[in-house]
Formats: C-alpha cells, sequence, structure tokens
C-alpha cells in the first residue's frame, strides 16, 4: 500500500467516489423522467427541494473547508509531509461535508408531497439509483486504491 497514512486512504476514496457521483449521467435521465410526470405545484416543491440541498451540501463543504485550513493553520508546526498534510485536508473536507448533509434536518421530503403510484415509483427510483452510484463510487474508490498501491507502486 502507499506509505502514507490512513488519511491518504481515505481521502483517496473519497474523491475517486466524488468523481464516479459527479459524471454518473443516468442519474439526470431519472431525474427529468421524474419532472415530467409531476404537476406545477409539485414540480414547484421539488425545485425547492433541489435548491434546499444543494445549500445544505455546499454549506457542509464550506465548514469542512474552513475545519481543513483550520487544521492545516494549527499543524504547521507538526513535521507532516505535505503530501499526508494534503490527504488529511481532502479527508476532513469530504467526511464534514457528508456527516453535515447527513444530520442537517431537511424541511420536507418529496415523498410527502406525491400520492400517485407512477410518480413514487419514479422518485424510488432516483432514491435507489443514487445509493447504488455512492457504494459503487466507494467500490471503485477502493479498488483503484489497491490496484495503485499495489499495481503501480508496488509498495
Amino acid at each position: 500500500m502507499f506509505k502514507c497514512n490512513n488519511y491518504c486512504a481515505i481521502g483517496f476514496i473519497l474523491i475517486i467516489s466524488k468523481i464516479y457521483m459527479l459524471f454518473s449521467y443516468n442519474k439526470y435521465d431519472l431525474m427529468i423522467n421524474f419532472m415530467y410526470k409531476l404537476d406545477n405545484k409539485e414540480l414547484n416543491i421539488y425545485l425547492k427541494i433541489i435548491n434546499e440541498r444543494r445549500n445544505i451540501y455546499l454549506q457542509g463543504m464550506l465548514l469542512g473547508l474552513v475545519l481543513a485550513v483550520l487544521y492545516v493553520l494549527l499543524a504547521k508546526n507538526k513535521k507532516n509531509n505535505k503530501i499526508i498534510t494534503a490527504c488529511i485536508f481532502v479527508t476532513i473536507v469530504i467526511v464534514t461535508n457528508t456527516i453535515y448533509y447527513l444530520l442537517k434536518p431537511k424541511s420536507t421530503y418529496m415523498l410527502n408531497h406525491i400520492v400517485e403510484q407512477d410518480k413514487i415509483e419514479a422518485w424510488l427510483k432516483i432514491y435507489k439509483y443514487m445509493q447504488r452510484i455512492y457504494i459503487t463510487g466507494i467500490l471503485l474508490g477502493i479498488l483503484s486504491y489497491v490496484f495503485i498501491s499495489y499495481g503501480f507502486l508496488k509498495i
């Protein structure tokens, strides 16, 4: 494995996971299909939910960045090399962002506003797809880390 600490492994895995999730295009097709099924009232609610979730995500990212910068400033006297410091920085940002997003109360959920079965099924397809790409992204990150560690670096 890399001759780094565990933060490098965690940071690498999380970055690969985020990149995989970012480029998962199928979610947009599912979302557009879902949006076409909604009436105007439901669509407005959905767009407000998207806006709220984006804001929560950005707040978590900002909090993570602040905490990571504080870590770097406070850790200047430590003997960590720049790579390990960068790994810790990335880990702090992404873990903080994820925990903040999961714990931050949401004002409403889309399932509270739809009753027709076809809309519920379309929403559940999005929900299950997002769960699947999150888990797949984490697994891809782990496999990538192992492959790079053992395959290329032979450390």
